[in-house]
């Protein structure tokens, strides 16, 4: 089995988990802050609003009810005593004690003007006042204003305060994003770089070969760079007249990097947030030896593969994979070998790798399976197999490397 521990992807996916947290602990304050900030700006304009229409009554200037040009005056007539007077150019047309009958509609509108203010400052509406209690009016008032003016302000400095807290939790935000994206970026990158080395027959080997030997078999493996290399001029060669290339330089040089990490690693990368595809059946077409391998097995054998399997939904595909001219005996390790097709049923990945026009999912190192049928027509031998839930390693006797 593959031994070797995947430090690359999770220690990436242990960041990615992270500022995911990170993320979502900075996003919680932004409901009560837009909340708190709807509520301060409807509070700063109540208090405009208030502000406003307090100074703007007639009774509330800042000038004071003593010389209220153009609506009301009040005249000290004796020390202390204080009457209505009423000028001729004034908007309420008031008077004072002089031709009272004649004027009567003008004072009961001058007092219907003046007297809340009195009531509403507890005072005793005025006919006669004593100028003390006029002061103590005076100053209420002023207090008042300088009351509302007060709450405009600080409903100015609550509003900036919570605008400035907003933009500091957008900006660590913004910040949180940037590292969560770059994240994700370099481990798509690096699984496409690796799929796409895989997907070349030089890479697929290359990689395959590395697991393989970490599940146990004795065999030599390729440096990293060399694969990349080798799946590279692979795929030139084939699509020589492409206006694409095979991958970006930045996804081969992180697929390099896995591949330098272990198989495991490569293959945590390859097959991580894969979907499975439906449960189906798939054809594989290969090279095996008798007794050995799958060739050792029999009906309701159970065995695991050390490689990734990679099969098509198109049998034709299989018939084609298992030719001698894709197992040529030059290769050493073709040799003695005779054409094999898996006829598999279960659900593997669809890691996106394939050529044109092949229909190519994947089996994870490690997947379980169970031999059906084996059956020989001609020189093709046909195993049935079926996928199966896994049980543990040390009860699986057999181990299939291609």
């Amino acid at each position: 089995m593959l031994t070797k521990t995947s430090h690359q992807l999770t220690t990436l996916k242990a960041d990615l988990a992270k500022t995911i947290q990170d993320l979502n602990s900075a996003k919680q304050p932004l409901t009560s802050l837009n909340q708190n900030i709807r509520s301060v700006e409807q509070d700063l304009k109540s208090a405009i609003h208030l502000k406003k229409y307090y100074v703007s009554r007639p009774y509330a200037v800042a000038s004071d009810i003593k010389n209220f040009e153009g609506t009301v005056r009040l005249k000290e007539v004796k020390k202390g005593q204080w009457e209505f007077r009423g000028e001729s150019h004034s908007k309420l047309k008031c008077f004072g004690n002089l031709h009272v009958g004649r004027h009567k509609k003008e004072v009961e509108a001058a007092r219907a003007v003046i007297n809340p203010v009195f009531s509403g400052a507890n005072l005793k509406e005025p006919k006669a006042i004593d100028s003390s209690k006029l002061n103590d009016y005076i100053q209420l008032r002023e207090n008042t204003i300088s009351a509302l003016n007060s709450s405009v302000n600080d409903s100015k400095v609550e509003r900036d305060k919570t605008k400035r807290l907003i933009n500091e939790v957008d900006n660590q935000i913004s910040k949180l994003e940037r590292k969560q994206k770059a994240t994700q970026d370099k481990i798509k990158s690096t699984r496409d770089g690796l799929v796409a080395i895989y997907s070349t027959n030089h890479g697929a080997k290359g990689i395959n070969n590395r697991v393989r030997h970490d599940y146990g078999c004795v065999l030599k493996t390729e440096p990293s760079a060399s694969i990349r290399q080798g799946a590279s001029i692979e795929w030139n060669r084939a699509h020589k007249d492409s206006p694409f290339i095979m991958s970006s330089k930045e996804d081969l040089d992180n697929a390099v990097k896995a591949l330098h990490h272990g198989a495991k690693e490569a293959v945590e990368f390859m097959f991580d947030g894969q979907k499975k595809d439906t449960f189906g059946i798939q054809y594989r077409g290969s090279m095996f030896k008798p007794q050995e391998g799958v060739g050792a097995l029999k009906q309701g054998d159970r065995f695991q593969i050390g490689f990734i399997m990679s099969c098509d939904t198109n049998e034709k595909m299989a018939n084609k994979y298992a030719s001698r001219k894709y197992h040529s005996d030059s290769d050493t390790a073709n040799r003695g070998q005779q054409p094999a097709v898996y006829i598999i049923e279960g659900t593997p990945f669809n890691i996106g790798a394939g050529d044109t026009g092949e229909n190519e999912r994947n089996y994870k190192p490690g997947s379980q399976f169970v031999v059906r049928s084996v059956v020989k027509r001609g020189e093709t031998t046909y195993f049935k197999l079926k996928e199966a839930r896994p049980i543990p390693v040390k009860d699986v006797n057999h181990t299939v490397y291609r």
